[in-house]
């Protein structure tokens, strides 16, 4: 079996869903959302984290592993509210809008064609019922309370 701490646990499932997530993007062909590349930044600030709470000559390991889970903590807000988005519990924001309006120059037509806008409300991939924006919920809680028990 394997011995683990908190820490390392919580180190390896934030970088194997980030990695999944670009993964899907990149190979998978599933284009993210301003809301899904918003959800993303706390990985990308959280993952330094918790390699510092890791490091066994890190002197506030402690307090790196909870800043880590604070972190994620937040990451898991972005995941509910970016998945009470996708089940219409609430409205998203503007820029994740399909709203289409008539452009008044050739110059706003052209930019028109060249920005691609993919609707925070329609989830691009569900498994079981549960949008990728839930499983960031999920797995951001998970990795919150394994960096908070790596941290007491």
């Amino acid at each position: 079996m394997l011995n683990r701490s908190p820490n390392q646990l919580a180190f390896g499932l934030a970088c194997a869903t980030i990695i999944t997530a670009l993964l899907s993007q990149y190979i998978g062909g599933l284009m993210p959302c301003d809301l899904c590349l918003k959800q993303r930044l706390p990985y990308y600030i959280g993952i330094p984290i918790l390699a510092l709470a890791c490091w066994q000559g890190f002197s506030f390991r402690a307090r790196a592993a909870q800043l880590g889970g604070l972190v994620f903590f937040a990451s898991a807000g972005f995941g509910f509210y970016h998945a009470g988005v996708e089940y219409g519990f609430w409205q998203g924001p503007s820029a994740c809008s399909q709203t289409i309006s008539m452009p008044e120059t050739i110059d706003s037509l052209e930019a028109m064609l060249t920005q691609s806008v993919v609707s925070c409300n329609k989830p691009a991939f569900v498994l079981f019922g549960i949008s990728m924006a839930g499983y960031n919920f999920l797995v951001s809680m998970l990795i919150a309370g394994l960096s908070w028990r790596g941290g007491r």
